[in-house]
């Protein structure tokens, strides 16, 4: 997961991933040396919303496979017969 730290001397941001945190890096625009930061709230917006789009596909797809399962009761027209009927000869 990609993250954002700005340089506490320039103000420049610098982007990241996760598992950098607790390293120190550079500044590209000043050269500053400083320990990249952890930002456990935009870990848990990225999961939560992860969650929520892997959830709604599942419930999506479950709907779906449910409707097509079930479209067959009321789409099928109803057949009778009349044995007396002269058309059922053809």
């Amino acid at each position: 997961m990609m993250l954002k730290c700005p340089c506490p001397k320039c103000g420049q941001s610098n982007d990241y991933i996760a598992e950098q945190v607790g390293l120190t890096t550079y500044c590209n625009r000043c050269g500053h040396a400083f320990a990249l930061r952890g930002q456990p709230g935009k870990v848990v917006w990225h999961l939560a919303l992860a969650t929520l789009i892997v959830v709604g596909t599942i419930a999506g797809v479950v709907n779906r496979a449910y409707r097509r399962a079930h479209r067959h009761d009321h789409d099928r027209p109803s057949i009778t017969f009349n044995p007396y009927d002269d058309d059922n000869d053809r």
